[in-house]
């Protein structure tokens, strides 16, 4: 996902039906705020979370979430930014 993920979760609202089901996958040290807190804030996007896990082996977040309102009225800059720090590739 880019690092501007706001504009990726909306769309992602815009075209799950009513229930339908957003999995998220992404690597741990992106998120700049806690985990939680990133997962928290995804309530005002219109999703709720089933589930959710770190894995502590490969470093990877998991959530599960589900659509429970519709945001299609709503301006993406209604919504509260969520950023992810960039990808670093070491030269080697």
């Amino acid at each position: 996902m880019g690092t501007n993920c706001r504009d990726f979760i909306y769309e992602a609202n815009r075209i799950l039906k009513m229930n339908g089901l957003l999995l998220l996958v992404e690597v741990a040290s992106r998120f700049a705020c806690p985990v939680k807190d990133f997962l928290k804030r995804l309530k005002s996007f219109g999703f709720k979370i089933a589930a959710f896990e770190i894995t502590k082996d490969t470093y990877f977040v998991r959530a599960r979430l589900v659509k429970f309102k519709d945001l299609s009225c709503s301006p993406v800059s209604s919504l509260p930014d969520l950023q992810l720090d960039p990808c670093l590739y070491k030269k080697r």
